[in-house]
């Protein structure tokens, strides 16, 4: 059993990786252009966001016995939080310093 967890912490681990490698030569004023509702700049901006919600619900499961745990509207979210002027790049960058940290935590914590 612990391998298998192994193997999803190490593939969950990859998603900032992942995003890096498409969107790698693409030019950041494409990040703004709108395409089906959201630009690419909102997607990346609602990873972060949801990859700090995932942390803190993970982070809820593992030190209570009974978390509270919340949801969320991303559309009111990528409306009221403005994602749209937001920063694409620190987006990316906060996205992937919360995967590796709770990837972190995860390696480290009893199966």
């Amino acid at each position: 059993m612990a391998i298998e967890i192994r193997r999803v912490v190490e593939r969950f681990g990859t998603g900032p990786w992942l995003i890096e490698r498409a969107l790698s030569g693409e030019p950041s004023r494409s990040l703004k252009k709108d395409a089906a509702g959201w630009s690419v700049c909102e997607v990346l901006v609602h990873l972060s966001d949801a990859e700090l919600v995932r942390a803190v619900r993970i982070r809820l499961i593992l030190a209570e016995d009974v978390p509270a745990l919340f949801s969320f509207d991303e559309g009111e979210w990528r409306d009221r939080l403005s994602y749209a002027g937001r920063d694409a790049e620190a987006a990316l960058r906060m996205y992937r310093d919360a995967v590796e940290a709770t990837a972190d935590l995860l390696e480290n914590v009893d199966p």
